[in-house]
Parts: structure tokens; sequence; C-alpha cells
């Protein structure tokens, strides 16, 4: 039986979700297909590879520099930006730290990140409860 793992970050923690489904997996790995979820909600494409070609050619390395940072070999960091193999998230986590991205940025559809505000206690608005 194949599943599937969807990984969500909330703050500094990680929410996982295990789905099993009897289908057999996608024809290309490393990105996730549009296909319907257990639930009927389209899952998203995440196109991992293209992130890392991207990330490694802004900074002008090699595959073989990527491959001795991290540890890894030339053939699996290739095979990963070319959507041959899905990277556990281990993987991806290591890759993720070499780069100094947050994981989620493999899994982010626009680069830009999402605004916030650290408001104070003092700085709070108060909006009352409104029960009907």
């Amino acid at each position: 039986m194949n599943y599937f793992i969807i990984a969500k970050y909330i703050g500094d923690k990680t929410m996982m979700t295990m789905f099993f489904a009897p289908a057999s997996p996608p024809a290309v790995q490393g990105s996730l297909p549009a296909t319907d979820c257990l639930d009927g909600d389209m899952m998203p494409e995440y196109n991992i590879g293209a992130k890392i070609r991207e990330l490694r050619s802004i900074r002008k390395l090699t595959l073989q520099d990527v491959a001795n940072e991290t540890g890894f070999s030339t053939a699996l960091i290739s095979q990963i930006e070319n959507n041959k193999i899905s990277p556990p998230i281990a993987t991806l986590s290591k890759i993720a730290v070499f780069f100094d991205v947050r994981i989620g940025h493999f899994f982010s559809e626009s680069e830009e990140e999402a605004p916030f505000e650290v408001l104070r206690s003092g700085q709070r608005t108060i909006i009352p409860r409104v029960v009907s």
C-alpha cells in the first residue's frame, strides 16, 4: 500500500499527516501531482527539484559543491533536481540548512514571506465577543 505524507508548518512545530491509498505512485516522483486526497481536496504540485536547482544556480555552486557540503552523492542531488526521486524530509532538511532557507521554502507557492506584526499586550485592540 502506498502512502503520502503531508507536512504543515505551524510556528515552530511541524504537523504531519499520512494518507494511505491503494493507487500506484506518481510516474514522476519529487513533485506531488494535483490528485484527489481522501477528503476530496486537490493536492498542490510542488517542484522541489527546480527550487533546489535555483538556489544552487544563484549561489553559482556545482552539484559536487552541494554534495560535498551536505554529505549526499552528486547522483542523489541530480535525481532530486530532476524530480526523479522525492527526497525524504531528513534529506530535504539538510539541504535547507545548507542553503540557509526554511524547509517550507520548498513547499511555498510564492516567494513572499507572510507579513506579521508583533504586538505587546498594551498595544492590542480588544474586540468584544458578540453572542447571538
